[in-house]
């Protein structure tokens, strides 16, 4: 079930507005987009802030509309996780030191400039040292060279308003089999700069004349 909500809406436990979308894709991106693609037939409900709650495989998620389109014969919009709310936050100067990710993840979510709903754990051990001045919690996270899943390794997992930082390697009981979720796949094959025989050679400084190995080809 795909559900509208309001911009201000802090109760996602019932049923608001009932979507019957033509299209509804999430994808994510490990340490990185986590965006949801809607379309329906012409819809003025769906307008920028909303909030769209849609089965995805991490279970019922809450993503916040940033991108509507409407046109006499459908509306489309995008969605981005609802955890990109914390993008409108600020970071003024928070500096987690030799700490682990608990650690740092505890700085990041709780040195903000405003008060925010989001909470955030962590079981990597790893022990770093990083510096978020002037910067958005989101780019803390996930969105810079000093960022957390950088300095102290690991994945972020997202849950709504929660954010899990996980270490590298663990598995997560996702399965991609053709058959089962695997839909379509394509290949991009250019063969074009491939080479499969090579013929060396140099110049003699004394007589000024191009040389050859004795074998002359190398092949693979």
């Amino acid at each position: 079930m795909i559900r509208l909500f309001a911009p201000n809406e802090t109760n996602f436990d019932h049923n608001e507005i009932i979507l019957s979308p033509h299209r509804c894709h999430v994808e994510e991106e490990e340490n990185g987009d986590f965006l949801l693609e809607y379309e329906s037939a012409p819809d003025p409900r769906i307008t920028d802030g909303a909030i769209i709650k849609a089965p995805t495989p991490r279970g019922e998620q809450l993503f916040r509309i940033f991108r509507p389109t409407h046109t006499l014969r459908k509306t489309k919009a995008q969605a981005q996780h609802i955890t990109y709310d914390l993008g409108d936050n600020f970071l003024e100067d928070v500096r987690p030191t030799a700490t682990t990710g608990s650690g740092a993840i505890a700085s990041i979510l709780g040195g903000t400039l405003y008060p925010h709903p989001f909470t955030g754990s962590s079981t990597v051990a790893n022990i770093s040292t990083a510096y978020y001045v002037r910067r958005n919690p989101i780019q803390a996270l996930i969105g810079i060279d000093s960022c957390l899943v950088r300095r102290w390794g690991g994945y972020i997992k997202r849950d709504n308003f929660h954010i899990y930082h996980i270490p590298s390697g663990r598995d997560l009981g996702y399965e991609i089999r053709h058959g089962k979720n695997l839909r379509g796949i394509e290949v991009d094959i250019d063969s074009s700069a491939v080479v499969t025989r090579l013929m060396p050679t140099w110049v003699d400084e004394e007589t000024n004349q191009v040389q050859h190995l004795p074998e002359k080809y190398i092949d693979s």
